[in-house]
């Protein structure tokens, strides 16, 4: 295999993921396209994860491994592992989640024929611990035929509540040329993959959505990808304004501004939140007196909260299973990958 070239090249950043390797690790060999290499960057972690990623290189010849001396974060530990990707296609895997096996087998046909450079598939979410309810990363934004991505709908993600949300979760299959020297970008500790996608789009690559979740996405309480915090918004925002001046392109300065008001908001909001959070509770009125129109946003968030956790204590005492396909979702008896499960059954 040293000197031959797969089609695919799995990369997966991993930080203190020892619990959860081995499964990431057999859902990439498992799969039905078998041409394929693992390169795994083990992020200098105090677990057991390099031992349990020396084993399976033992194990199998299409595993690769580095391990950092220094933790310099997952856009940094990707970057470490593109540089040794020899693939004509490039996957981005997390050293916590799982896949179908038959994922990145329907993902390059896909893309072949649709003349892609970058395809994506919705993402089921799932725990070791009960969930409220089961859901994809998308939910009602997931597209029912496949869907070319425009500059819109990269910038303005999570941003427009009509848009497509979470675009940035999607762990997509893409082209390595077409990479050039694109990388992530070592500033950012969330959103990175966000940022990627859309100078993708701004190089112009053909980024599309296909209609079939196939990947499943492991919701903890270690994960931080979803859990932005107001630092986080800022280098965000910071990216943002530099691609801006690069780019020169009144299309992307008009929906950057869009995007950036958006980020402003929800950084206020976030402090307003940690104050709470930390009772502060004067700082946090202070704040309210100032920005009233955050309160109703505050509330919600507290009574989500609230409704998350009823939802999840009733699931302990009984679970609706739900029949979860490549193409979609059906209900019907069978088992929900979404709820509890560490291992996915699928039909």
């Amino acid at each position: 295999m040293a000197d031959s070239r797969p089609q695919v090249s799995v990369i997966m950043a991993s930080r203190n993921a020892a619990a959860y390797l081995p499964l990431a690790i057999r859902a990439v060999l498992a799969q039905t396209l078998t041409d394929l290499e693992l390169i795994i960057i083990d992020d200098a972690s105090e677990d057991d994860s390099w031992a349990v990623i020396r084993a399976a290189v033992a194990a199998d010849p299409r595993i690769r491994a580095q391990r950092r001396s220094h933790s310099g974060g997952p856009a940094i530990a990707r970057n470490d592992a593109l540089a040794l990707a020899r693939g004509e296609w490039v996957a981005i895997c997390d050293s916590d989640d799982s896949q179908h096996p038959r994922r990145l087998e329907m993902m390059l046909n896909a893309a072949r024929d649709l003349a892609a450079d970058v395809v994506a598939d919705d993402m089921i979410l799932f725990s070791g611990q009960p969930m409220a309810r089961g859901a994809t990363i998308l939910g009602r934004h997931a597209p029912k035929a496949a869907r070319m991505l425009n500059l819109k709908d990269l910038v303005l993600s999570g941003v427009d509540p009509e848009g497509i949300s979470h675009i940035g979760y999607l762990k997509p299959l893409i082209k390595r040329c077409f990479l050039n020297d694109l990388r992530y970008d070592p500033r950012l500790r969330i959103g990175e993959d966000h940022d990627l996608y859309l100078r993708l789009v701004l190089a112009g690559a053909k980024m599309w959505v296909l209609p079939m979740a196939a990947y499943l996405y492991r919701r903890h309480v270690a994960s931080t990808s979803y859990r932005n915090v107001p630092r986080d918004l800022t280098a965000q925002m910071g990216v943002l304004d530099n691609l801006v001046q690069q780019q020169a392109r009144a299309d992307l300065a008009e929906l950057a501004h869009v995007r950036r008001r958006a980020l402003l908001r929800r950084h206020a909001q976030l402090e307003l939140a940690r104050d709470v959070r930390v009772g502060r509770l004067g700082r946090a009125l202070r704040r309210a007196v100032m920005r009233p129109d955050h309160l109703p946003w505050l509330a919600s968030v507290l009574r989500n909260r609230m409704e998350l956790k009823v939802q999840a204590a009733a699931s302990r005492l009984w679970r609706r299973p739900q029949r979860w396909r490549l193409g979609g979702r059906s209900d019907g008896a069978g088992v929900s990958p979404c709820l509890w499960m560490q291992t996915a059954r699928w039909i």
